[in-house]
């Protein structure tokens, strides 16, 4: 999608799609096919899918404007026609920006509810398996040094024990990028 059209695009979602000066909209005026106040840029954009770019589909945007600012945008495809803008109409740019906005402080409530109790959870539950595992280790070490035993039980269990940490630290490394995604810190 080339720049001028980003551009509309951006007037729509933050201004209702008002220009923000008569030297933009004299700017988009040139730049537009058309005259008296009534003005369009048209762009086709072609996406390549599969195996060796065997399907092809065409999306179309027209934008139209006039002197204040954009009257419509329309996005047309195999479907049909869309209007994703109209002037006096709800904005849907913004609406779907809320939504998101929305679904993004859900899916934060949810990770600070859900997901980083259950791998903290999950962490516990290994550093008990580790304090068992020394545990465990001291009452063996006992009978293991009379049998010439003890070598091999200390290394298994500090084996076990190195691969716990490894575990702990995943788990922290996903509590750590959880909190990032989610700017909880």
């Amino acid at each position: 999608m080339n720049d001028l059209l980003l551009s509309l695009f951006a007037l729509c979602a933050t201004n209702n799609g008002m220009f923000k000066s008569e030297k933009q909209a004299r700017f988009f005026a040139y730049k537009g096919e058309g005259e008296n106040n009534d003005w369009e840029i048209y762009r086709v954009e072609t996406f390549t899918f599969g195996y060796h770019g065997g399907c092809r589909r065409q999306i179309g945007y027209c934008a139209k404007f006039d002197n204040v600012g954009v009257t419509k945008i329309i996005k047309s495809d195999a479907k049909g026609d869309h209007v994703l803008f109209e002037r006096g109409l709800i904005n849907t740019y913004a609406e779907k920006r809320a939504a998101k906005d929305v679904q993004f402080v859900r899916d934060q409530q949810e990770v600070l509810t859900v997901d980083i109790p259950r791998i903290e959870q999950a962490k516990t539950e290994v550093e008990a398996k580790i304090t068992l595992n020394l545990s465990v280790l001291s009452e063996d070490l006992k009978t293991a040094v009379t049998a010439d035993l003890w070598e091999a039980l200390v290394r298994t269990t500090t084996q076990s024990n190195v691969e716990l940490q490894a575990e702990i630290a995943e788990l922290d490394d996903r509590i750590a990028y959880l909190k990032k995604e989610f700017k909880l810190d």
